[in-house]
């Protein structure tokens, strides 16, 4: 298993969390190509399942679409942590067989 961070921080503040008092309210991303090309070199050395260590991986929905519309292509399984944000129609949504 390869660990990957893709994004710090979360908007959500919720009392419980200790994500924002750490990293902040701003989320800060990386780019997406740069996040493909260390997918591709862990792929090279041998893994082929990802865990995103992300605090919340849709903290940012439009960044994650994007990502997750690559990782599609890539064929790779992966696995990461969000907030409930996740169930939204938007993000569930898969064409019928």
């Amino acid at each position: 298993m390869a660990y990957i961070q893709t994004q710090r921080g979360c908007p959500n503040n919720c009392h419980f969390c200790s994500v924002t008092k750490f990293n902040g309210p701003v989320v800060r991303k990386k780019a997406i190509p740069i996040v493909l090309k260390e997918i591709e070199q862990e792929k090279e050395n041998g893994f082929d399942y990802v865990i995103f260590v992300d605090d919340n991986i849709v903290a940012d929905k439009e960044y994650a679409r994007e990502l997750f519309r690559e990782l599609k292509k890539l064929r790779i399984k992966w696995i990461s942590q969000s907030d409930i944000r996740i169930t939204d129609e938007d993000c569930t949504r898969r064409p019928h067989r």
